[in-house]
């Protein structure tokens, strides 16, 4: 008798262990797993809305920043782009920036996206999720964004430059690039004339002025952000007055004082621009030829 009871279970192991292992129908196989999603750093090029894993040493429109599998729950949905942002900060290292108290960094303009898995790799909806960075000119580059930081080289596509005063990339002729900006309040003293036009102390110009000489220096990695007089380190302000408070049924404004916004930058006062001097170090001036 104990002979038969340890055959019967030894048959109900032999069909009830397969099922808690591999669940599902008898007879018909598990569905393949669904492939992973590329590394994190993986860069790759567009062509035709078809994105092709290459190396980072040849020219490439982005980069992956962060990735979930298929199925993952936390992985962002269509719409959520602060999640992409975040990593994007993250994976820059912009955060790291040791000027962020006074200078919000401009050295590194991104744009940033979610992207999923091509139809090859998904089943329906299913697929990997992932975050990517890519100039703000959705222009090819070489080279890594990653770890770069807003005061280390990185490449040119990812930096804010301008010619003339039109945003242009900083791969191409400009004159200018944006190193930080920075904006604050100023109380309205006593007697203050709120109907004047309201602009930046001189005082705090000049004050801002030394900060976006030191931007420069640590940005530029030169004792000289200016080579020789080759450049110009430059700061616009400008003022605008807030309004506080409305009071009600009264027809007069509460301007508690002036807010104010400086940008910082290099300027070429002769000739044209045709990379970044962001990381520039100790090397020649990129000028154009």
């Amino acid at each position: 008798m104990a002979g038969l009871i340890v055959l019967l279970l030894a048959a109900l192991a032999s069909v009830a262990v397969p099922r808690i292992l591999q669940p599902g129908l008898a007879g018909v196989p598990a569905a393949a797993p669904l492939p992973p999603p590329p590394a994190v750093g993986t860069c790759m090029a567009v062509a035709e809305r078809t994105r092709t894993i290459v190396p980072c040493s040849h020219p490439h429109h982005l980069e992956i920043t962060a990735t979930w599998p298929a199925d993952d729950p936390t992985s962002p949905v269509r719409g959520d782009r602060d999640t992409c942002a975040k990593a994007g900060d993250e994976y820059t290292g912009v955060n790291a920036d040791p000027n962020a108290a006074l200078w919000s960094p401009a050295t590194i303009r991104p744009d940033t996206a979610r992207i999923r898995a091509p139809r090859g790799e998904r089943a329906g909806q299913r697929g990997w999720v992932a975050c990517t960075i890519q100039p703000w000119t959705y222009e090819h580059y070489v080279g890594s964004i990653r770890a770069t930081g807003p005061g280390r080289s990185r490449p040119a596509a990812y930096g804010s430059c301008a010619i003339w005063g039109a945003p242009a990339t900083c791969t191409k002729a400009h004159d200018a690039e944006l190193l930080g900006v920075t904006t604050g309040f100023i109380p309205d003293a006593p007697g203050t004339d709120v109907l004047r036009k309201p602009a930046v102390p001189d005082s705090l110009i000049a004050e801002l002025t030394g900060y976006c000489g030191d931007l420069a220096r640590q940005l530029t990695g030169a004792a000289d952000p200016t080579y020789a007089g080759q450049l110009e380190i430059s700061l616009l302000p400008d003022a605008w007055r807030g309004t506080n408070d409305v009071f009600e049924g009264s027809t007069s404004t509460d301007y508690p004082g002036i807010y104010y916004f400086g940008s910082c930058l290099l300027h070429a006062p002769e000739g044209l621009l045709v990379g970044s001097v962001v990381g520039l170090g100790d090397a020649p001036v990129p000028f154009a030829s």
